[in-house]
């Protein structure tokens, strides 16, 4: 009799724990795709892209002396740098990703209508102190840094 009523609760305990297991796994996979995570991948995607977008034109605009009135070559060509390149058809935003840059102060929009950019060392050292206030916004006060506030 002890040893059926132990089979039983060993039998009770062992459908419990596949229980939970089938649950535990159905739970991680579901919220993977729920649609946060769907939207998140998204948000995510398009960031890159937005990325890849300016860095292309940052590196066309570094090469090249580009007159605003010139922007819609400067879309056909970098379409057809990624035609010839890599075999993919994009539709290449570069007002956009323009428009991002010049925010950056990365580029900028002379008065005679050429568009300058910024030397890659030069761009980095911007970029690096817009961070800095952007993560310090009292400005660079070390002190309270180091006291840890």
């Amino acid at each position: 009799m002890g040893g059926f009523a132990f089979r039983q609760a060993s039998n009770v305990l062992n459908q419990r724990r596949a229980y939970l297991m089938v649950l535990a796994q159905n739970l991680y996979f579901h919220t993977l795709a729920d649609n946060r995570g769907a939207i998140a991948l998204l948000a995510n995607r398009a960031e890159e892209e937005d990325l890849k977008e300016e860095m292309l034109l940052y590196t066309l605009l570094c090469r090249e002396t580009v007159h605003e009135s010139e922007i819609g070559d400067v879309k056909q060509a970098i379409e057809q740098f990624l035609a010839d390149e890599f075999g993919v058809a994009v539709d290449f935003d570069v007002e956009d990703a323009l428009s991002r840059l010049m925010t950056d102060g990365v580029v900028k929009r002379e008065p005679s209508g050429r568009l300058a950019a910024l030397t890659p060392a030069r761009g980095c050292a911007h970029l690096d102190e817009a961070w800095d206030g952007y993560l310090n916004p009292r400005g660079n006060d070390r002190s309270l840094i180091e006291e840890g506030r």
